[in-house]
């Protein structure tokens, strides 16, 4: 039960990245790549995000065959078996690294292509406008990539600190690893709240009825 429910965890985060990433390739096509029309299409977007799950579902599959799940009775908590080095390092590099390096890669070219953009163009016109709202967008969006950085952060040390000096690591480590993931995925569902403003406004009237 605890292999299934990691199993069942590790698709999540896998989604988590995999969303940024489509975010990205969708921001992508329509910033730079708008004048290839097929790649605006719906039939496109939804082969990237089904693609991006496919991915997700497959990673921890591999590392269950790969019998890199396992129980610790220390933490009463399953973990990545971090013996198996070759086989969680593939893991974070697919479901981690490369997600996380595709999206600042493609932000990066994104967001110089947007000033670029406005060097060209009136301050006053729509471009202009439009130019501003997507870099808000991106701002945004990098922020929580960092925040999702941050929660990977520990866990990376962790890998590494294990592939030095194996079994060595303390038990409140995994702990300490398993509570920053916890509190930045909280600040990232604040995050996302508040940048949200039909989500603000709905919330708040639901609040309102209640105690009217």
């Amino acid at each position: 039960m605890c292999i299934f429910l990691t199993y069942f965890t590790s698709i999540a985060t896998n989604a988590i990245c995999y969303s940024y990433l489509v975010t990205a390739i969708s921001q992508y096509f329509f910033n730079i790549l708008y004048r290839r029309k097929y790649l605006l299409t719906f039939r496109m977007h939804w082969f990237i995000i089904f693609l991006s799950w496919f991915i997700s579902f497959l990673l921890p599959l591999l590392l269950y065959l790969q019998g890199a799940l396992r129980y610790s009775s220390e933490t009463h908590m399953c973990f990545l078996d971090l013996s198996k080095q070759w086989a969680v390092l593939s893991y974070m590099i697919i479901a981690i690294g490369i997600p996380y390096f595709s999206i600042i890669f493609i932000y990066r070219n994104i967001i110089r292509h947007t000033r670029r953009i406005n060097t060209m163009i009136n301050a006053t016109s729509n471009l202009q406008i439009m130019s501003n709202r997507d870099l808000r967008v991106l701002k945004n969006i990098l922020i929580l990539i960092g925040i999702l950085g941050a929660a990977g952060f520990p866990s990376l040390i962790l890998f590494i600190w294990n592939l030095v000096t194996p079994g060595k690591a303390p038990v409140p480590f995994y702990l300490a690893c398993i509570l920053v993931i916890n509190i930045c995925t909280n600040i990232q569902i604040s995050f996302i709240f508040t940048m949200n403003k039909n989500m603000k406004i709905i919330f708040w009237n639901r609040v309102k009825s209640v105690f009217q």
